[in-house]
């Protein structure tokens, strides 16, 4: 599988969809720190070389070092520009 990361930014730099920081914060299965926005980091990656844009989205808290994974993203959502 070729995966490629594209940009890693601060969340509030990122220009990503509401909807996807939102159920990152409302995800009571991990850890409190890592749903809160001023903590995440955010990576934006391409899962295919083919793929014009990022599909694939990687949350990494800044006080645990936490990774969570959000896969299947709808490119014409400004993914790409993460």
């Amino acid at each position: 599988m070729h995966v490629e990361t594209i940009k890693k930014i601060e969340l509030k730099k990122a220009n990503i969809p509401r909807h996807t920081v939102d159920r990152q914060k409302a995800n009571k299965k991990i850890k409190a720190c890592c749903r809160d926005e001023n903590n995440l980091m955010v990576e934006g990656r391409k899962t295919a070389e083919d793929r014009p844009h990022t599909d694939m989205i990687v949350f990494t808290c800044t006080k645990c070092n936490c990774r969570h994974f959000v896969a299947g993203l709808d490119a014409g959502a400004g993914i790409g520009k993460v």
